[in-house]
């Protein structure tokens, strides 16, 4: 994985260098202080993955993952923050970021992080999973209507699955609770999401409970 950082700070920007060549398949191409830098070096050096500080000195973070993602669709912007903040949980993910983490992860869970973007997973630090949550369901909650059209489209046994992963439970508690096999759940479980335009199970959960199941 070619990672290029984007940090204001030289210490922190050194110590994540440091942390991340140390790891087995990571190599750091680059590093940048600011938006007026990083720009032409993603475009030169093609990074696989930034990383990239939330609030860079020079530049809004999103207007900048915009621009670099403009160029270089494939890339993965993972941003690191110091701030617990709904607002920029939702600017991150709608300039395309793949990450949003904070700065007060350990170094294992961004290193864990940072490969789970390899496998081209999204990945949120685990305190900003509520308020991903919340965002959710009051998008839902605005949706009315049309969301309630979307679950009457499911069949009876695709709405008993959406409401136990409303629950929280696992395809092999669903499994064993409905009597079905774990194929037969994930079956259900790929219709209940293109039906509902739902990305992935933990968006359906949370859009099952904003609508009361």
């Amino acid at each position: 994985m070619r990672i290029l950082l984007v940090e204001g700070q030289n210490l922190s920007r050194e110590g994540l260098a440091s942390l991340l060549s140390s790891q087995p398949g990571f190599v750091v191409v680059g590093e940048a202080a600011c938006a007026r830098d990083a720009l032409p070096a993603a475009r030169s050096l093609k990074p696989d993955v930034v990383l990239m500080e939330f609030y860079l000195p020079d530049a809004s973070g999103p207007d900048t993952a915009r621009l670099m993602l403009a160029e270089q669709p494939d890339m993965a912007i993972v941003f690191l923050t110091t701030r617990a903040c709904q607002a920029d949980l939702v600017a991150a993910l709608s300039a395309g970021a793949r990450g949003f983490l904070l700065k007060s992860i350990a170094a294992s869970r961004l290193v864990a992080g940072l490969r789970g973007i390899e496998q081209g997973e999204v990945v949120i630090h685990p305190q900003m999973l509520p308020e991903l949550i919340s965002e959710f369901v009051r998008l839902s909650a605005s949706a009315g209507q049309e969301s309630q059209h979307d679950c009457d489209e499911l069949t009876p046994r695709e709405l008993q699955v959406l409401h136990q992963l409303a629950q929280g439970a696992s395809n092999q508690e669903i499994a064993s609770q409905l009597v079905i096999s774990i194929n037969t759940v994930k079956n259900h479980m790929t219709n209940i999401l293109s039906k509902l335009q739902l990305p992935n199970r933990q968006s359906a959960a949370a859009f099952a409970r904003s609508q009361g199941y």
